[in-house]
Order: structure tokens, then C-alpha cells, then sequence
């Protein structure tokens, strides 16, 4: 945190230190610091090469009257596919990328491990909050630093690259890919029950329920997930005015889809015919509300509700793209957590009131019960038709965040320069990239392991950018001078970190093996990356490769420079 890392521009030789800052400059920070002067060539960096050349620096854009303030800069934004993404938008990948299937499927497991109506409920609401304190320490990070690539961008601007490049090993081999393809395998399981349903009774074996388990996907599914996997892919590589229509289209259907559960939820109630432990009283919960809820399963329930949660993060990953950030980045990041929690617990209380509680408490079956006891025959077809859809949606705002961080990642030359595309045209390198990986783990027996992987990789590093936002405030000799468009209470990043920290641990304790084996892989994409950097150095003979940032745009890393200025100035 002392200086530029390696492979960062530094201060330009010919800028005026000793000149008066702009108002601008000063108003805005780091992210506003650089001039109209073409940026120097790469080798004015240090001795140092990064690995794969001819990449550009992320930029980080001015924050305010960025897009959609009808001045020239803003006409060339949207030229340039940036400022493109309104309130709405933004919203709706948020949106978008949180609901799948949990919505749909985990309030019986949930129920299961509290055996209380109350507990259950209070369970969805704490994660909502600790989504939300998430939420809001990303609303200060994506309003200072503007430039897309979420964790890896705050991750690299606080504690450099090491850290930056664990997160983005971690999240392009694993966690985005491992994302698409267990979102691809449920979409595909669905769309096969609805193919293959031949009876009208709720007897018929109903061994899917979108949570992951059970056996390995056969032919025909995976066919069916690699199909969803080339559409969704496809969608994304259009133009950026069709991929946004598309993240408005899902969050209408999958807000519609709720809404007739919920009403399927009133009416069951109101007719008097619910069968579930909010209107029956379970006698397995009575008689086991004595001895009270472990703290095991209070892990598990916790667990359980904050995978349903994940994705909140997702529009930090693409916030050029957004119009005005320092306005709808923290809106979109409020209202969307906020508008998800509710629909979490008006969900889980139609299933609460339809279901009896037996069928809560099985692995199998929940989903087609549900519809079968509020809707008839036809809501054997009508719910998994709304899980198709919600997790067609939610895979389609995972593969667009993704590849705008291996998007990001290539600007920066931590990936190869290849997928360092123009940002107006789609990032179709990138996106194939996902395909690639997501179909590869899609052919694996031991696809469902990710969850394991997924859960304590998650909390490592949403744990990391909490850290990483007290260091850009309170450490960073470049941050902590900057205006700050969005600023959360510390109090919030620390409850966030602890709870972060607490579910970290639970992993490592229960499940240590998946730890080592995620830090061993993490250790293996260093090695490659050590590797990629030796053997550029050799084809460069250890000169400097040629490159050049994108003029006006400073890289990632040079606004400790420019801060540094700055404190100088204003002392």
C-alpha cells in the first residue's frame, strides 16, 4: 500500500505537481484525477512485466455526471457501451442474479433444521441483513472505484495484486463457472420433468427439487444444461440494449412468479384448507421445542438461506456500464437486497401455510407438492416452469458479471490481452471462456462438490473486500483522500466481516478438507501465473513489452500517485 505495484503507470513526468489542482480533481479523488494527455508507453512502468501484454488499465471514470447528463462525454459513454444501465437495469441484475431456484426450494430445509415457524422466518430476515450490511459496504466501494471487477478491482487497489489474483483464479475457475454450471444442471432438470411428466397425481416420483442433490445429471440432461448453457451465452453476446431488455424481461417474470405464489400462499389461507405448521400445529416441533435449536443446525440454517442470497454482488462487477454510479449503484444494491428479502419471507410463508410439515422435512418432492396442493394439476407444470425461468435468468446476470471481470482482469494484464476487449463491442472471448469451463464441470460426477468449494471461497473474500474497504478509507495513503459519493457506517463493514469471518470458520471446521483443497488450487493458479510471467519475460528478453493505456483513462493502481498529489497539495 506504499506505492504503485508492479506493472501500474506512475505519475507522468511531464504533469505539474506543483499546479493548482481542479475543484474536479480534488471533489472527486483518485477516480477523477487523470488528464486529457496520452498516457505513456507500458514500458515507462518499471522492470517488472506483467504477464500477457498489450492490456490497458482499468479505468476508473469520474463519478459524477457520468452518463445520461446530456454533455459530450456522456454521448461518448454511451457510445462506448458505458452509462448504459439505469435504476432499473441495475436492479434487475441484482434481481436477477439472487433469485434461482433457493427461492423456490430452500424454505423446507430451513424448516427442517429449525423445526419453528418463528425461527424459520427470523433465519430469512438475518440473512437479508447480512446481505444487506454486504451490500452497502459495495455501495461505498463501487461509488469510489468505478472501474468493473468487483472484488478483484478493491482487492487490487488495497493490498495489490497477490490478493487481487487469488480472488480472480478463485472466481474465474471456480466460482462464476461452478455458478453457471449448477444453474445450467437445475434448468436442465426442470425443463426434463416437465419433457417427461406423464402422470397428473402427486404420487409420481417428484426426485428433483433444484437444491443440488442427488445423482449425477444423465445424457439427456446434460445435454439439455450444455443447451441452456449455449443459449444463455448467446443472449449475453448481443448488443448491450438487448442483454439489458433481457435482465428486465426475467426480473418481471420471476417477480410475477412469486407474486402467485404468495397469492396461492392467501388463498390456501383464507379457504382454510393449508396444511402447513403455520396453521396446523406440527407435533414433532412441539415436542421437540423443549430441548431447542442447536447451534449446528443454526449454521446449516444460516447456510442454506445465505446461498439463496448470493449474487447481491453482482452489479459491482460491471459498474462502468452503469449510468450515474454514484447514484444507482447504492440505490439498485438497496432496493434490490431489500425487495429480494421480502419476497424471500412472503415465499416462505406460502409454503408455510401449504405444506404440510412432513413434506417440509424431505429432500424430495417440496416443489411439486406445493404446486399440486395450491394450483391442481396444472401447478405441476406451472412450478417448475417458474424455476426454469428464475434459474435461466439468474445463469444469464452470473455469465454477464463473469466475463466482465475476465474482462477487467485482461485490461489490467493479469489475463491474457485477448480478452481485453473493446468496451463496445461484447465481450464474446470472455464469454466463451465461461462456456468452456462451466461445460467442463457440467461433465462432472462431482459437480455438486462446489457448493462445498463455493461456500468457503465466497466468505474468504467477501470477508477480504470488507477488509479491503476499512484500508481504502482509514490506511491507503490514495484513498482515504478521496471524496467519497457513498460512504457506509464502519460499524456495518465490521458486522459484515464478522459474520463473514463466522461463517468462514464453520467451514473450515466442518468441512477442513475443502479448504486445503481450495488454498492447493489457489497455490496451482499462482504457479501458472509465475509461469505465464516467466516465460513472457523470456519472449520479451526481458524488455519491456510495447502497450499503451487507453488515453484519459488512468490505470488501475495510478491513482496512489495522483493521490499522493494531492495530500501533498493540501498540505
Amino acid at each position: 500500500m506504499g506505492g504503485p505495484a508492479a506493472g501500474f503507470r506512475p505519475l507522468h513526468q511531464h504533469d505539474d505537481v506543483d499546479a493548482k489542482p481542479s475543484s474536479r480533481g480534488l471533489l472527486l479523488g483518485p477516480a477523477c484525477a487523470a488528464d486529457n494527455t496520452a498516457h505513456s508507453p507500458r514500458d515507462s512502468f518499471d522492470s517488472t512485466i506483467d504477464i500477457f501484454a498489450d492490456s490497458h488499465g482499468i479505468p476508473l471514470r469520474p463519478t459524477v455526471g457520468s452518463g445520461g447528463d446530456g454533455d459530450d462525454d456522456g454521448d461518448i459513454e454511451a457510445a462506448n457501451g458505458r452509462g448504459t444501465m439505469g435504476l432499473w437495469t441495475s436492479i434487475s441484475v441484482i434481481v436477477g442474479a439472487i433469485i434461482g431456484s433457493g427461492i423456490f426450494v430452500s424454505p423446507g430445509p430451513i424448516y427442517s433444521y429449525t423445526n419453528s415457524v418463528t425461527l424459520s422466518i427470523l433465519i430469512w430476515v438475518l440473512a437479508g441483513i447480512i446481505s444487506m450490511s454486504g451490500a452497502l459496504c459495495y455501495a461505498e466501494l463501487g461509488t469510489l472505484i468505478t472501474g468493473n471487477g468487483g472484488e478483484y478491482t478493491y482487492l487490487l487497489e488495497a493490498f495489490g495484486r497477490f490478493p487481487a489474483l487469488a480472488f480472480l483464479w478463485t472466481s474465474v475457475t471456480l466460482l462464476k463457472s461452478g455458478s453457471a454450471a449448477i444453474l445450467a444442471s437445475v434448468c436442465a432438470k426442470y425443463l426434463h420433468r416437465l419433457i417427461t411428466m406423464t402422470s397428473a397425481t402427486p404420487t409420481v416420483e417428484r426426485d428433483v427439487d433444484g437444491d443440488g442433490a442427488g445423482p449425477a445429471p444423465g445424457i439427456l440432461e446434460l445435454a439439455v444444461a450444455l443447451l441452456v448453457l449455449t443459449v444463455t451465452v448467446a443472449i449475453n453476446a448481443t448488443s448491450m440494449r438487448s442483454v439489458n431488455r433481457m435482465h428486465s424481461v426475467f426480473m418481471v417474470i420471476k417477480l410475477s412468479a412469486i407474486a402467485v405464489v404468495c397469492a396461492a400462499g392467501i388463498t390456501v389461507y383464507a379457504r382454510g384448507s393449508g396444511l402447513g405448521p403455520l396453521v396446523v400445529q406440527d407435533k414433532v416441533a412441539a415436542s421437540a421445542s423443549g430441548s431447542g435449536i442447536s447451534s449446528h443446525s443454526w449454521v446449516l440454517a444460516m447456510q442454506a438461506a445465505l446461498w439463496g442470497f448470493d449474487g447481491w454482488n453482482n452489479l459491482n462487477y460491471v459498474t462502468e456500464k452503469v449510468a450515474q454510479p454514484e447514484k444507482n449503484v447504492p440505490r439498485a444494491l438497496i432496493l434490490g437486497v431489500t425487495l429480494v428479502t421480502v419476497c424471500y419471507v412472503l415465499t416462505n410463508v406460502a409454503y408455510l401455510i401449504v405444506l404440510p410439515a412432513s413434506m417440509l422435512r424431505q429432500d424430495q418432492g417440496m416443489v411439486m407438492e406445493f404446486g399440486w396442493l395450491a394450483f391442481g394439476r396444472v401447478g405441476q407444470v406451472l412450478l417448475p416452469v417458474f424455476i426454469v425461468i428464475s434459474t435461466f435468468g439468474a445463469l444469464h446476470s452470473s455469465i454477464f458479471s463473469g466475463a466482465y471481470l475476465i474482462q477487467s482482469a485482461a485490461q489490467q494484464s493479469h489475463f491474457p490481452a485477448a480478452f481485453a476487449t473493446p468496451p463496445n463491442q461484447p465481450p464474446l472471448r470472455a464469454l466463451a471462456l465461461q462456456w468452456v469451463l462451466a461445460a467442463v464441470m457440467l461433465a462432472s460426477a462431482q459437480l455438486m462438490q462446489l457448493i462445498h468449494w463455493y461456500a468457503f471461497a465466497a466468505y474468504l473474500f467477501y470477508g477480504a473486500t470488507a477488509v479491503a474497504l476499512l484500508v481504502l478509507r482509514y490506511v491507503s495513503t490514495t484513498w482515504r483522500y478521496a471524496e467519497r459519493p457513498y460512504q457506509v457506517w464502519p460499524s456495518t463493514a465490521v458486522v459484515f466481516l464478522l459474520a463473514c469471518t463466522a461463517m468462514l470458520a464453520v467451514s473450515v471446521a466442518n468441512e477442513w478438507m475443502h479448504a486445503l483443497y481450495l488454498m492447493l488450487w489457489t497455490a496451482f493458479g499462482f504457479l501458472l501465473w509465475a509461469v505465464g510471467q516467466a516465460v513472457n519475460r523470456a519472449r520479451a528478453g526481458n524488455v519491456a513489452p510495447s502497450g499503451y493505456a487507453r488515453p484519459g483513462a488512468p490505470a488501475m493502481g495510478e491513482a496512489r500517485a495522483e493521490a499522493d498529489e494531492v495530500g501533498l497539495l493540501r498540505e
